[in-house]
Protein backbone atom coordinates (compact mmCIF):
# COMPACT_ATOMS: atom_id res chain seq x y z
CA UNK A 1 0.00 0.00 0.00
CA UNK A 2 1.38 3.39 -0.98
CA UNK A 3 1.97 6.00 1.66
CA UNK A 4 -0.26 9.02 1.69
CA UNK A 5 1.22 12.35 2.61
CA UNK A 6 -0.68 15.27 3.99
CA UNK A 7 0.99 18.20 2.37
CA UNK A 8 1.44 21.63 3.84
CA UNK A 9 3.75 22.44 0.94
CA UNK A 10 1.26 24.80 -0.67
CA UNK A 11 1.06 26.87 2.53
CA UNK A 12 3.29 29.87 1.98
CA UNK A 13 5.37 31.14 4.90
CA UNK A 14 4.64 34.61 6.16
CA UNK A 15 7.21 37.22 5.28
CA UNK A 16 8.15 37.79 8.91
CA UNK A 17 9.03 34.14 9.55
CA UNK A 18 12.21 32.53 8.23
CA UNK A 19 12.06 29.43 6.06
CA UNK A 20 12.35 26.14 7.95
CA UNK A 21 15.33 24.30 6.48
CA UNK A 22 16.34 20.68 6.52
CA UNK A 23 20.02 19.93 6.01
CA UNK A 24 21.00 16.68 4.28
CA UNK A 25 24.56 15.34 4.28
CA UNK A 26 26.18 12.00 3.60
CA UNK A 27 29.36 10.20 2.65
CA UNK A 28 29.17 6.96 0.71
CA UNK A 29 32.18 5.23 2.23
CA UNK A 30 34.13 5.76 5.41
CA UNK A 31 37.33 6.53 3.45
CA UNK A 32 35.61 9.62 1.99
CA UNK A 33 35.21 11.19 5.38
CA UNK A 34 38.63 12.87 5.26
CA UNK A 35 37.97 16.50 4.37
CA UNK A 36 34.35 15.77 3.53
CA UNK A 37 33.20 14.48 6.89
CA UNK A 38 29.62 14.67 8.02
CA UNK A 39 30.63 17.28 10.60
CA UNK A 40 32.45 19.41 8.00
CA UNK A 41 29.45 19.28 5.66
CA UNK A 42 27.09 20.18 8.51
CA UNK A 43 29.27 23.15 9.52
CA UNK A 44 29.33 24.51 5.96
CA UNK A 45 25.60 24.07 5.39
CA UNK A 46 24.69 25.53 8.79
CA UNK A 47 26.72 28.63 7.90
CA UNK A 48 24.96 28.86 4.53
CA UNK A 49 21.51 28.60 6.14
CA UNK A 50 22.43 31.26 8.69
CA UNK A 51 23.61 33.64 5.94
CA UNK A 52 20.29 33.18 4.15
CA UNK A 53 18.35 34.03 7.30
CA UNK A 54 16.65 30.64 7.43
CA UNK A 55 16.36 28.39 10.48
CA UNK A 56 17.58 24.78 10.64
CA UNK A 57 14.82 22.60 12.03
CA UNK A 58 16.28 19.19 11.20
CA UNK A 59 19.54 17.62 10.07
CA UNK A 60 19.54 14.36 8.13
CA UNK A 61 22.61 12.17 7.73
CA UNK A 62 23.31 8.95 5.86
CA UNK A 63 26.94 7.96 6.47
CA UNK A 64 28.04 4.99 4.40
CA UNK A 65 25.18 5.12 1.87
CA UNK A 66 25.63 5.59 -1.87
CA UNK A 67 23.78 8.49 -3.46
CA UNK A 68 22.31 6.04 -5.97
CA UNK A 69 20.47 4.24 -3.16
CA UNK A 70 17.03 5.81 -2.73
CA UNK A 71 16.41 3.72 0.38
CA UNK A 72 18.66 5.83 2.60
CA UNK A 73 16.89 6.31 5.96
CA UNK A 74 17.84 9.97 6.40
CA UNK A 75 16.91 10.77 2.80
CA UNK A 76 13.52 9.09 3.14
CA UNK A 77 12.77 10.95 6.38
CA UNK A 78 13.77 14.24 4.76
CA UNK A 79 11.41 13.65 1.83
CA UNK A 80 8.58 12.74 4.21
CA UNK A 81 9.22 15.89 6.25
CA UNK A 82 9.18 18.01 3.08
CA UNK A 83 5.86 16.51 1.97
CA UNK A 84 4.26 17.17 5.35
CA UNK A 85 5.59 20.73 5.45
CA UNK A 86 7.81 20.21 8.49
CA UNK A 87 10.64 21.61 6.39
CA UNK A 88 10.20 24.14 3.60
CA UNK A 89 13.61 24.03 1.99
CA UNK A 90 16.32 21.37 1.65
CA UNK A 91 19.99 22.29 1.77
Amino acid sequence: MARRHRSKANKLPSEDQPLRAGIYVRVSIIEQTEGHSIEAQLRITREFVKRKGWVVVREYTDPGFSGTNDERPGFKQMIDDAFTGDIQIIV
